[in-house]
């Protein structure tokens, strides 16, 4: 299909089909998102739901790549606030 002189794609025709844009400069995810989800059958609830869990995923992933530090702080007497030190220093947060 054409439109103003450029091929759209499939993906394209279906966002248009639901009134989205395929222009999107990034900064319309408000709108989009919703959109998607609604035309998923998908809940917001359960959408941020399954983005919280992957976010915890990266989370514990994140922080236990250095499994080498991780082994031998879990040898130390003091384990926790060594976790807690190495905690604050990945994240830059306290938790």
């Amino acid at each position: 299909m054409m439109q103003q002189g450029r091929v759209l794609r499939p993906r394209d025709e279906a966002l248009q089909d639901h009134g989205m844009s395929t222009q999107s400069n990034g900064d319309d995810y408000e709108e989009l998102i919703p959109r998607l989800l609604n035309c998923l059958g998908i809940s917001e609830a359960s959408f941020q739901e399954a983005i919280a869990w992957s976010l915890c995923e990266h989370v514990v992933t994140f922080l236990a790549e250095d499994k080498e530090v991780i082994l031998k702080m879990a040898r130390a007497k003091d384990f926790l606030v060594q976790f807690a030190d190495h905690v604050r220093s990945r994240t830059g947060r306290k938790w």
